[in-house]
C-alpha cells in the first residue's frame, strides 16, 4: 500500500491519530496513533524519556515440571553435577532427571569405583529408564571398567532414541560419526539411570551432564 498524506486528530489524553483508513491486508478500518507532547518550542514530538511511554508487561507460564527453555547465545557448553558421590548398593540403581532444554547434544559423564555397571536412559515412547542402554553411544551395558578419577569420567552421548540393528531396525553405530546421524531432539521428560552391577560391593557414583549447543 502506498504512503499518502492523512489528517491528524488529537483526543483528550494526548493521543495523536489519523483518520480511519481501510487496511486491505486485514480487511478492516483502522487508525494509526501515538502519544505526543509539546516541547519547549511548542512543537509536537513523540513521547520520549522525559515523557515515558506507558508500558504493560505480559508473559506466559509453564508447568512446574517443565524445564525452563535456555537459549545459550554464546554456545558455551555447560556442566551440571546431577549425582554427587552417591552410594549405590550392589544390584541397585539411581535415577536422575536430565531436563533437556535447547541444546543439540547431551553427554553423560560418569565416575564409579566399582564394576560392572550399566548406564541407560528413557525413550520417546518407553519412558522408564531401564531399557535404554542403546540410546547412548558408546553403550555402557555391564561395563567392566571402574573409573574413579573425576578428571577422566566415562563419557556417553544421549541419542534420544534406541538404536539397535535387530531391535529397532536402525544399524547399531560403531563410530561417533555414525551415532550422531541418529541424534533426534530430546523429549522434555528424558531421564537417566545408573545401575551398580557388582555382586556384593556398594559403589560411589558421580554423574555430570554436559550440554552442547551448535
Amino acid at each position: 500500500m502506498a504512503d499518502y498524506a492523512q489528517s491528524l486528530n488529537k483526543d483528550t489524553v494526548n493521543n495523536l491519530f489519523t483518520s480511519a483508513r481501510w487496511d486491505a491486508d486485514n480487511s478492516q478500518w483502522m487508525n494509526d496513533s501515538a502519544l505526543w507532547h509539546k516541547n519547549a518550542a511548542g512543537i509536537l514530538v513523540p513521547t520520549g524519556d522525559t515523557y515515558p511511554l506507558p508500558t504493560q508487561l505480559s508473559g506466559s507460564t509453564i508447568t512446574k515440571a517443565q524445564a525452563i527453555p535456555i537459549f545459550n547465545t554464546n554456545q558455551v557448553p555447560t556442566i551440571e553435577t546431577i549425582i554427587n558421590a552417591v552410594s549405590i548398593a550392589a544390584g541397585s540403581y539411581q535415577e536422575f532427571n536430565i531436563n533437556p532444554t535447547t541444546e543439540k547434544e547431551i553427554w553423560l559423564a560418569v565416575n564409579i569405583n566399582k564394576q560392572p555397571w550399566t548406564l541407560s536412559t528413557s525413550l520417546p515412547i518407553y519412558t522408564a529408564t531401564d531399557g535404554g542402554e542403546y540410546a547412548l553411544f558408546p553403550v555402557r551395558s555391564n561395563y567392566a571398567t571402574a573409573h574413579s578419577d573425576t578428571v577422566f569420567p566415562v563419557m556417553s552421548l544421549c541419542l534420544g532414541q534406541y538404536v539397535h540393528t535387530t531391535v529397532t531396525g536402525l544399524t547399531t553405530p560403531t563410530t561417533l560419526t555414525e551415532a550422531k546421524q541418529y541424534l533426534i531432539p530430546y523429549t522434555a521428560n528424558l531421564k537417566g539411570r545408573i545401575t551398580n552391577k557388582h555382586a556384593t560391593d556398594t559403589a560411589t557414583v558421580t554423574v555430570r551432564i554436559i550440554r552442547i549447543w551448535r
